[in-house]
């Protein structure tokens, strides 16, 4: 079962604070991400200062319904921001290898982590939940109109990325739509019937988003420490353990299961990743 966004969040927090040890640099990522798992609510008034709704009910009423439905929005994007923040954070750390001009001329520091995911990430055993949210996320791209003329098969480069470069290739055209206005707000449930997708799936499309921005990072990790042998202690609600990191990243987003793939993988691979 997935963690909630927040218990997500501070897992992958305590990880990057735990190599700040060992180089600094992480620390930033870090307090990005905690900031991100901080978040318990918002507070959104869209009418605060007018004072005319009170002479119509009716739309002081969807005044209500569009601050209930905005207050979500806003808990939701401000979570992804900050995750956001985290990403580029670790992705300089990381410093992956700029793409060939041959492959790609116009890029940047994601696409970098992209092309960096499909030359080091090992594919089998992929982290658990990652497709299942990837085409949950999907399904709602494909029914928003602002998303009607994409091409999966053209933003989903092969000669760049492979699966676990696909969310993080979706997302970037998602966050970059938010960062420069070009998303619609969601619109209340009743009052939406002009909107190509539901005040629910506009809001799901954040969470889902934010999750995989977090397993996307979780796999730029894995394949940044793949030949080290690294161990962190990692305290969170469902788990208490000090192991490989490895173990750690393929796992930190579940309810805790000694039995569980990333765990049972890496145990077979090398005795020394076991759990302590």
């Amino acid at each position: 079962m997935l963690l909630s966004i927040n218990e997500h969040a501070d897992g992958f927090s305590k990880v990057l604070s735990q190599l700040s040890y060992q180089n600094p640099q992480w620390i930033l990522a870090s307090e990005w991400i905690e900031l991100a798992a901080s978040i318990k609510n918002v507070n959104i008034i869209t009418a605060s200062f007018d004072d005319t709704l009170h002479y119509c009910g009716t739309a002081l009423h969807y005044e209500d319904k569009r601050s209930e439905t905005l207050q979500k929005f806003v808990y939701e994007i401000s979570i992804f921001n900050f995750i956001w923040n985290g990403l580029e954070v670790i992705s300089k750390i990381i410093n992956p290898p700029k793409i060939p001009n041959n492959l790609k001329k116009r890029r940047n520091i994601i696409d970098d982590a992209i092309f960096f995911l499909k030359n080091n990430f090992p594919y089998i055993p992929e982290l658990p939940k990652y497709t299942c949210l990837l085409k949950e996320l999907e399904k709602i791209i494909q029914k928003d109109s602002t998303y009607q003329d994409i091409n999966f098969k053209e933003l989903y480069n092969k000669k760049i990325s492979d699966n676990s470069g696909k969310a993080l290739s979706l997302i970037k055209l998602i966050r970059n739509d938010f960062a420069h206005g070009s998303s619609s707000l969601p619109i209340p449930q009743d009052w939406n019937m002009g909107s190509s997708i539901s005040e629910k799936d506009a809001i799901k499309k954040i969470r889902l988003s934010s999750h995989l921005l977090l397993l996307t990072q979780q796999m730029l990790l894995i394949s940044f420490y793949k030949d080290e042998s690294c161990f962190v202690h990692i305290d969170m609600a469902h788990s208490d353990e000090t192991a490989n990191i490895i173990t750690i990243l393929y796992s930190l987003h579940i309810v805790f299961d000694h039995n569980n793939l990333g765990l049972f993988y890496y145990q077979n691979r090398d005795n020394d990743t076991s759990v302590k």
